[in-house]
């Protein structure tokens, strides 16, 4: 047989630095898309003018310790004032909050939904009727007709107070909130077993959710012209406190994954499927008290991980760029309330079953002086072809922020370098889309990656990256590019 002759040094670069199709765990590692990331937490993906980026979340800073349990959040604002009041219920309290500061009253109940309407807060709590925040104390203000009832749920439409039990959907006078007539009630035709877990209004129509369907009440204001129809969804609502409007649609965790009702049908939310390996881990027992929030153009749905009864698992969902995110993890968010109206601050603040409130804020970059653990894991970079034989040689990672960046690499089907090699932010360079593979090259790690699997201690079809950073500091990580040489057969 004749030997083959070889092209030498034939040098390639390979680099990505375009990660716009966020997380994908719906294939293997082999098959995802090149700008996938493959795993990782706490990540937010930066489309920018010039280049994208990988960026830790914000962090969370503690406002509020109440020491309760918390039932409810709800942000308003009073229209005759323009004041902006929080209110938190639980262990049988009530809290106001209006400049920083939490005045407690005893409300003797719990509360776990509330409506705003003419500035007067309405609450209910799936154990009694209907009542109301007078700003000194809660006043029970169920009408004689709706006494006994359990009512669970509650809503506003068209000058009309729209509140349910589990099976039956009840209505104000118009304009008259707390006057309610003893014929101004709807039944409900539930499937078996099912009961109406939320109520909520969307383009002026009372969306009603069970557990596996979903019903719409439409028609002007006058009640004559009403018509309930069930549409037959085959999939309902499984956790009240993840329903919210998402650009005029409404969001909210079914039994197989969030779904979506735009008016007509509910759908499972798309591309679930790409980070559904992260809600089957959730714990079912307590997957019903889930909670979600629209926050700087993304949904955050949080759920409890497997035997934990707390949310401490987020999954997100970026509405801007239309992909998902690492998971975030590091902080618990049973409820969130949203500051948005007059005098909005952007901020978005959430509870946990510790009784204290947090917030966001993108300048912070810890959980309660916890650092925030960055993680993202890379697409593989493929050097397959059978007429070459791949030969691995640098890596350039471009990178700003402070602290250590951790580099960790994997080929083909192995485990990830032990340990990680350090990357000092302070030193990355400027970024540069027009790198190239040359002699003169000056390597920001200086790092030659060995395949210590093989005889030839050098060759690989795959490999992937992954970069941590788990400092009180921010980290942006610009691009990865991979050095290899080839021998191409003549």
């Amino acid at each position: 047989m004749l030997p083959v002759n070889y092209y030498k040094n034939e040098k390639l670069v390979e680099t990505l630095d375009d990660f716009l199709s966020g997380l994908d765990l719906s294939v293997a590692d082999f098959s995802v898309k090149r700008n996938s990331l493959t795993g990782g937490k706490n990540v937010v993906i930066r489309d920018e003018e010039k280049s994208c980026s990988l960026s830790k979340r914000p962090g969370t800073v503690l406002v509020h310790d109440l020491s309760i349990v918390p039932t409810s959040i709800y942000r308003f604002y009073k229209e005759t004032t323009g004041e902006k009041i929080e209110v938190i219920t639980g262990g049988t309290k009530l809290f106001h909050e209006t400049t920083e500061i939490f005045n407690a009253f005893t409300s003797g109940k719990d509360f776990d939904f509330q409506e705003w309407y003419e500035d007067t807060l309405y609450m209910v709590n799936g154990e009694d009727g209907l009542f109301k925040d007078n700003g000194t104390s809660v006043e029970d203000v169920t009408p004689a007709v709706l006494s006994g009832y359990k009512i669970n749920s509650i809503t506003y439409r068209m000058g009309r107070l729209f509140v349910a039990d589990g099976s039956t959907l009840y209505w104000s006078e118009l304009n008259a909130p707390e006057n309610f007539d003893a014929n101004s009630l709807l039944l409900v035709d539930l499937e078996k077993g099912s009961h109406i877990i939320k109520i909520d209004n969307l383009f002026d129509n009372i969306i009603i959710f069970t557990q596996r369907n979903v019903h719409v009440l439409r028609g002007s204001s006058n009640p004559d012209s009403w018509e309930l129809e069930n549409l037959n969804t085959g999939r309902g609502l499984i956790a009240p406190k993840t329903l919210i409007n998402v650009d005029q649609r409404l969001v909210g965790l079914s039994n197989d994954g969030l779904a979506v009702f735009n008016g007509t049908s509910f759908e499972p939310f798309p591309g679930w499927e790409k980070v559904k390996p992260i809600f089957e881990q959730a714990d079912q027992e307590t997957l019903h008290k889930s909670s979600s929030i629209v926050w700087d153009r993304k949904i955050i749905l949080s759920i409890p991980s497997s035997g934990s009864t707390n949310n401490d698992i987020h999954i997100v969902y970026d509405l801007d760029l239309g992909i998902y995110l690492p998971k975030w993890e590091g902080f618990e968010a049973n409820m969130y309330s949203n500051f948005d109206g007059k005098g909005d601050t952007g901020e978005c603040r959430f509870v946990s079953n510790d009784g204290n409130v947090y917030k966001f804020s993108k300048n912070v970059f810890n959980d309660n002086g916890t650092p925030v653990e960055f993680e993202a894991e890379t697409a593989n970079i493929a050097f397959v072809g059978t007429e070459y034989t791949k030969k691995n040689k640098k890596f350039r990672v471009r990178a700003e922020g402070q602290g250590t960046l951790n580099i960790s690499y994997k080929l083909d089907n192995g485990i990830y370098s032990t340990p990680p090699k350090e990357m000092e932010l302070s030193e990355a360079l400027t970024y540069d889309s027009s790198i190239k593979y040359d002699s003169s090259l000056k390597y920001d790690t200086g790092i030659g990656i060995q395949d210590k699997k093989s005889s030839n201690s050098s060759q690989s079809n795959y490999i992937k990256y992954k970069l941590s950073h788990n400092e009180d500091s921010d980290c942006r990580i610009i691009s990865i590019s991979q050095f290899f040489k080839t021998k191409k057969a003549k």
